[in-house]
Order: structure tokens, then sequence, then C-alpha cells
């Protein structure tokens, strides 16, 4: 759960936005949005443990991480697995333990986790989640601040549907790029899981801490050069896939997209964006022109044809 978000600025905070009472009055719908409130918080205000030693082990072997986990208890490191331990990856997908605990502290608690493996060529959509697949009003702050932490997650109509076609038909793994903070991650995990998208090959989120001022005022920043940052750390990692970019005209995604696609424009087979501005589409495709990729490989939808959306993305895409 690694960048992916927007950059921390210099700057004053400026004036906080409260987080805005549920529309709903009835008491059934407070109760429901103080559980939610009370669940979306808790990653924020948990205790980080900074340097701890980690071991990861798979099958019977334990991999020592090198180093030791920052300030805000976060790790990263490379793990190399023999032919064998890959290939015993159920339907490409690896399970293993993570310890972090010390022993002289009474620490021994082991979390499991799953890791998908991704073959070296093949497709790869990266998508955006806030308003591309996930309903967030990202231009309304009340109404984003509601939506994030006092509702569950609604889904856009037909990208799970859509989504879940491109695994079955090309085989494509996801690749989420967000500048939502990566407290949000189980959240995040159990909306995609309830509203039918394919399991994510990964999630690039915002890495935020509260005690850190800069971290904080990161989520106020322009996301673009984070988001590229992160869109060219997936495409490093994996030189011989395609790309396909889905995202929606809210906030940087036509500039990122376009950026990426000019810079790759071999691998970056296609690039879609939900239109939720109010100019309209014709606006916004005329942004993307100027803006974009000059290949014209730019697709732009309004939110009102949701539904329709999905056949025209697929015989778009089938096109290529």
């Amino acid at each position: 759960k690694d960048g992916g978000g927007r950059d921390g600025g210099e700057d004053g905070p400026g004036e906080a936005a409260a987080i805005p009472p549920p529309a709903a009055a009835g008491g059934k719908a407070k109760r429901l949005s103080k559980e939610i409130l009370s669940r979306r918080l808790r990653p924020f205000i948990v205790d980080n443990k900074r340097r701890r030693s980690v071991t990861v082990q798979i099958g019977a072997r334990s991999y020592p991480l090198g180093g030791r986990s920052a300030k805000n208890g976060h790790f990263e490191a490379v793990l190399r697995l023999t032919d064998e331990e890959a290939g015993a990856a159920a339907g490409g997908v690896l399970r293993f333990v993570t310890h972090a605990g010390r022993a002289e502290d009474g620490d021994v608690r082991a979390f499991a986790g799953r890791s998908r493996l991704l073959g070296p060529a093949g497709l790869s959509v990266i998508s955006d989640i806030d308003d591309t697949v996930k309903i967030s009003k990202v231009g309304d702050t009340k109404e984003l601040l509601r939506r994030s932490f006092l509702e569950e997650f609604e889904a856009v109509p037909g990208m799970a549907r859509l989504y879940r076609a491109w695994a079955a038909e090309r085989g494509a793994a996801f690749h989420y790029v967000s500048s939502s903070p990566w407290q949000l991650y189980e959240e995040l995990a159990a909306f995609f899981d309830r509203t039918g998208f394919p399991e994510a090959a990964a999630l690039h989120l915002k890495s935020v801490r509260l005690k850190e001022r800069k971290s904080l005022l990161g989520l106020l920043a322009d996301p673009t050069q984070s988001k590229i940052r992160a869109i060219e750390g997936i495409l490093g990692r994996y030189p011989r896939r395609d790309f396909v970019l889905v995202g929606d005209t809210g906030e940087r995604d036509p500039e990122v997209y376009g950026e990426i696609a000019r810079r790759h424009p071999r691998r970056i087979v296609r690039v879609f964006l939900r239109d939720v501005t109010e100019e309209g589409e014709e606006d916004a495709v005329t942004c993307l022109v100027k803006e974009g990729d000059a290949t014209q490989k730019e697709e732009c939808y309004p939110p009102e044809e949701d539904c329709r959306m999905q056949t025209r993305m697929e015989a778009a895409f089938l096109d290529v």
C-alpha cells in the first residue's frame, strides 16, 4: 500500500473542512454513520511501530527483510522467490505470514496476507478510484467528506462488470493509483470485494501520518507529480506488460495520463476517462487533445451514460 497520491507542501493548512452530518436525520441513519466514522478513523489513530525488524514467511521458509520499519510503521523490500515457491501460488495468489513483533516485549503476533503474482507479459489496467470506480464527488468538499467517512462506499454503475469482463476476456490485472490515504485500505479492499470488482494486483495509496504536518498538508496538494511517479514505478516494475489507463476528469487524470501516454506511446494501448465536469463531454475531450496524448487515444464519457459506458469502452478497447 504505497505512494500514489499528493505531494506535501510547505504552506499553512488553511481552513479545515468539518465532516458534515449525514443527509438522513433518522436515529438509525445517525447510528450507522457513527459506526462507519469510528471504523474509518480508527486506522488514523493507531500507534505506529518504528524500527521494527520484519520477517515474511512463505511456506516453510522465512525471509528477514533488510532494514527496519520507518517512523510511520511502514517497510519496503524486494523478495526473490524460488521457482518452486512461485509455482505454489494457487491461481497466481501467494499467501504469506508477516512477523513484526519483538519476542522480548511479548509481542508474537503474526499477520496473514496474500499477494498477486503477475507474469512478465500481459495486460495491466491502471485505475483511479475516486469518481472512477467509486462515487466520491471530489469537486464538493463536504460531499467528499460525507461519502469518505459517514457513508458506505458506492460503486460507479457498470464499472465492476466492465473490469470483470476485462479480467475474464483479456486476463487483465488491476493496479489502483489513488490520492486516498492508505488508512482507508481495508475499507477500500472490502468495497472492491462487496461490489464485485476483480481482486487488485496492488493498491498505491497516499502515505499519511497525523503526527507529521507535511504529511497532512500533502492531502491537499496537487496530485499530478506523485501520481506520475507511482505510475512510472509500476511501468518500471513490469517492462514487458501493456497498459490501459482509466480515470476521470475531476482532478488531474487528464494531465497525468496524457503525460504518461506521451512518455510511453507503445505501452499505453488505451486511455479512458469518466467525464465528471459540468462543462460536459466536448470541453473535456478538447482539454485532452491539447494537454494529453497526441495519438488521440483518449475516450471521455459523461456520468449520466455510466450504464452505457461499459459497452462503448469495450467496443473501443476491442478495436485496439
